[in-house]
């Protein structure tokens, strides 16, 4: 899953900052127009994504991240070569499909299923592939310069049949499927009174629905989601529009991501030891800082862009580290899938409406300042938020819906 993420993150999520310029100027494209795309995407990703989260606790993980990756890379293919805006928003969807089942849902699923003490370590790891995605975005805006975006997405359709498809026969379903229990303990090891304490006990979906816990998760992410989603997208112009030429902002992208590689792992191994729901309020005043930093910066300013690097890179992937974690604790294994699903409607909610916003901003006011200081401080009212909810229940009841 780190490796998918990481192929997959930085050629087609990472990477599509550096496609905005060339494709604006190809197809005549305004950047709110191409921003649209990714409202698209998350609207899929918020209708589909309960759906899959169901499909997930029921189909084999291997079958499904099979499936995921072919769609992602037919995605690609139609997006190499697409003449219209339908066809541009249309291709954004079907890579959103298999992003769905390929890269968020099954692979989180799984990993819920098989680590219950180390489940934030598990999760770090996951995340660190998917920030060393920003290892490839020099390389990607190389290649986009040299052979054109067209000819560019052909070689990651390629390269996304070519790494995907072979690592999606590694995925294991479920532990018991192996004569495991929950971290890899064999059941024939234990005795009856053992096996009940490592028997996984979940929260049903209607249950979940029902708790403060489950919608302040799912806001407080939303807000802290909309600002990440529209700096991915928007930083290649925005610093281009600081007179900061495109190869200087790719490496801007790499050290951010440099530094969110140990980062996403010492915010998973952090939710092991302690209170998951302060270390995210945590997160999001650090996302709120660096938003305002991004704000300030000239380019001249050398120190507020290391400032912006240091601590954006170090929460731009926190959430990826927390957001399950959290979820598991709260509600359990059982639903995992279905409840991630739902949560995620938050997250879409923030993912497509912030990167059309600024890009609107900027082409009607030609700046792009006042939408980042707007997401600084959106993401402090999801710090409260967090600080705001009960202590997860001792005692989870089987799923039962």
């Amino acid at each position: 899953s780190a490796i998918i993420g990481a192929f997959i993150g930085g050629t087609t999520m990472r990477g599509f900052t550096a496609l905005v310029d060339p494709m604006a100027a190809t197809m005549g494209w305004s950047y709110a127009q191409i921003s649209l795309a990714m409202t698209f995407r998350g609207v899929e990703s918020g209708v589909m994504n309960p759906f899959m989260g169901v499909v997930a606790d029921r189909w084999p993980a291997r079958r499904l991240v099979f499936i995921g990756i072919t769609v992602i890379g037919l995605g690609v293919l139609f997006l190499s070569r697409v003449n219209s805006l339908p066809m541009f928003y249309l291709s954004f969807i079907i890579i959103g499909v298999g992003g769905s089942l390929g890269m968020q849902v099954v692979p989180m699923t799984v990993i819920a299923r098989w680590f219950r003490r180390n489940s934030g370590k598990a999760y770090g790891i996951m995340a660190a592939g998917v920030g060393a995605s920003g290892f490839l975005v020099p390389i990607v805006t190389m290649l986009i310069d040299t052979y054109g975006w067209r000819a560019y997405l052909v070689m990651v359709t390629v390269g996304v049949l070519v790494i995907g498809l072979p690592l999606s026969f590694v995925f294991r379903n479920r532990p018991e499927d192996y004569g495991l229990l929950v971290d890899g303990k064999p059941q024939d090891g234990l005795d009856n009174s053992h096996r009940l304490q490592t028997q996984d006990v979940s929260m049903g979906v209607k249950e979940a629905l029902k708790t403060r816990a489950f919608w302040c998760i799912g806001m407080a992410f939303m807000l802290q989601i909309a600002g990440g989603s529209a700096v991915l997208l928007h930083i290649m112009p925005y610093l281009a529009s600081l007179e900061i030429e495109r190869s200087t902002a790719s490496m801007i992208i790499m050290f951010i991501s440099i530094v969110s590689i140990p980062s996403r792992f010492v915010f998973g191994w952090l939710s092991d030891i302690f209170r998951k729901s302060y270390l995210i309020a945590v997160s999001m005043v650090l996302t709120s800082i660096a938003l305002y930093l991004f704000s300030i910066i000239d380019g001249s300013s050398f120190g507020l862009i290391i400032g912006f690097v240091i601590v954006y890179g170090f929460v731009v992937g926190a959430y990826i580290s927390l957001m399950p974690p959290i979820i598991r604790e709260y509600f359990g294994t059982k639903k995992f899938g279905t409840i991630f699903g739902l949560t995620s409607i938050f997250i879409t909610i923030g993912a497509i409406t912030a990167p059309p916003l600024a890009g609107w901003v900027f082409d009607t006011r030609g700046v792009y300042d006042p939408v980042w200081l707007i997401f600084s401080g959106v993401c402090v009212l999801g710090a409260i938020l967090m600080l705001t909810i009960p202590q997860a229940s001792k005692s989870l009841k089987p799923a039962t819906s």
